[in-house]
């Protein structure tokens, strides 16, 4: 397996993990363990950060997925050209 090769599979199994994060922000906020409760902000810059990060941590995890994948499939076909050319590292 060329050095190619074990980037390109790293980087599939980190998107595969960030999926993974969003998949339980997300059933977590189905299932109400993760709620958007305001009412503990003590002033409004709180409950706006509050806001934010609930909406941008699922963004972030969709993003870095979708990145990290993509990254994967670059790799991937660098590492598929290298070993039709035959050249090993």
């Amino acid at each position: 397996m060329t050095k190619a090769r074990k980037q390109a599979n790293f980087r599939g199994k980190i998107a595969g993990l960030f999926f993974i994060f969003l998949l339980i922000n997300i059933a977590m906020k189905i299932a109400g363990i993760s709620t958007l409760d305001e009412s503990q902000a003590l002033t409004v810059s709180h409950a706006m950060g509050m806001k934010i990060s609930y909406y941008a941590i699922p963004v972030f995890f969709l993003l870095s997925s979708l990145v990290f994948m993509q990254l994967s499939r670059r790799k991937s076909a660098e590492a598929e050209s290298i070993e039709i050319s035959g050249c090993s590292w």
